[in-house]
């Protein structure tokens, strides 16, 4: 019998075995209220419900700048202060749909960040697990905040967005000095007793229409980090994912040709289509997702197997794809829509 672990990697691989993974990590937690209500039964996980290919992910490290500090908390929300320095007013209610404003960032300037980089301190105390051993069975993979995303987080989207235009050395400096921490802290996990396939970094970089900074900016500022995270990835033999959000049309080329080895979610609604990726980038990097969620909220069964079975087909040739909608589950998907959406997955998602 073929394991999830054996299915994964045999698809980075690009080669095929009895069926293309199913991955469906991140159903919102109103989606599976909604299901239960609808007859999924309780006390079982989504995908132990549908036999999904079940991963196991471990988060091993702290990468915190700042202490959290509240600053103000009612019934409805919460001033507070996360671990980039960043402050914020979030709600408290409203599930995953709840918003937050960010109103400070205490990194504005060149002379914040050299003042306060020291915080980066590579140590052992930051580690949350001392060993880790996942099933056999399942893919493994830990998680940690790249250089983007922390200075997305940090810095704020303007902000970056700005520094990365007007100041590119400043932000190499600042990527450089957080790449240091977190290959440090990453050669202390491999040291460690923790067992995992792939480092899987989520980040996004773009929007509905495209990047949120030109090629040019990713391969002269942003890359290079990337490329000393891909070349700890192939010393220690791990496989390098990626989750970015919005169009990749200007920057698939760079993903492949920086090592990425899979890409993730291919969201549908910002104009990714999976079968023109195919034929261009399927050879060179593993395709993750692209079933439109609109599409199978809308309860239009038509549509839901033209959705999957034009998809499925052309994306799992020769390995390399994973099925997985294009984002987190919403509640907007009813229990017996995805259960006619799973059933037509493994239809066309046999070999």
């Amino acid at each position: 019998m073929v394991t999830s672990r054996e299915r994964f990697l045999a698809t980075l691989q690009h080669r095929t075995l009895d069926r293309i993974p199913i991955y469906a990590g991140g159903a919102w937690p109103e989606t599976v209220e909604r299901w239960q209500r609808e007859g999924m039964p309780t006390g079982v996980s989504v995908e132990e419900y549908y036999g999904f290919d079940i991963v196991d992910s471990c988060y091993p490290f702290r990468n915190d700048f700042f202490p959290h500090e509240i600053y103000e908390e009612t019934e409805e929300y919460c001033i507070d202060q996360n671990w980039w320095g960043t402050v914020s007013k979030w709600k408290k209610h409203g599930g995953s749909s709840a918003g937050h404003i960010e109103l400070e960032h205490r990194i504005q300037t060149m002379e914040d960040w050299r003042r306060h980089r020291e915080r980066f301190d590579v140590n052992d105390a930051r580690f949350y697990v001392e060993s880790w051993q996942p099933a056999p069975d399942r893919f493994a993979y830990i998680t940690t905040d790249d250089h983007f995303w922390m200075s997305f987080k940090m810095l704020g989207m303007e902000n970056l967005c700005c520094w990365l235009a007007s100041e590119p050395e400043e932000m190499r400096e600042i990527y450089d000095d957080y790449l240091d921490f977190l290959i440090g802290m990453l050669d202390r996990t491999a040291a460690r007793d923790i067992q995992f396939d792939a480092v899987w970094f989520f980040t996004d970089m773009a929007y509905h229409s495209g990047p949120m900074f030109s090629p040019s900016t990713y391969r002269e500022v942003i890359m290079p980090g990337y490329t000393r995270l891909r070349e700890w990835c192939t010393k220690h033999e791990k496989y390098m994912l990626l989750h970015c959000d919005g169009n990749l049309d200007a920057l698939m080329p760079l993903f492949i040709e920086t090592g990425f080895d899979w890409i993730h979610p291919l969201e549908a609604r910002a104009g990714n289509d999976v079968r023109q990726l195919k034929p261009r980038y399927g050879d060179k990097i593993t395709l993750v997702g692209n079933i439109n969620a609109d599409i199978l909220a809308s309860g239009d069964r038509a549509a839901i197997k033209e959705e999957i079975s034009s998809k499925v087909p052309v994306a799992k040739e020769h390995g390399g794809y994973v099925y997985y909608i294009d984002h987190s589950i919403p509640p907007t998907i009813s229990f017996d829509d995805h259960n006619y959406a799973i059933n037509l997955v493994n239809e066309y998602g046999q070999y």
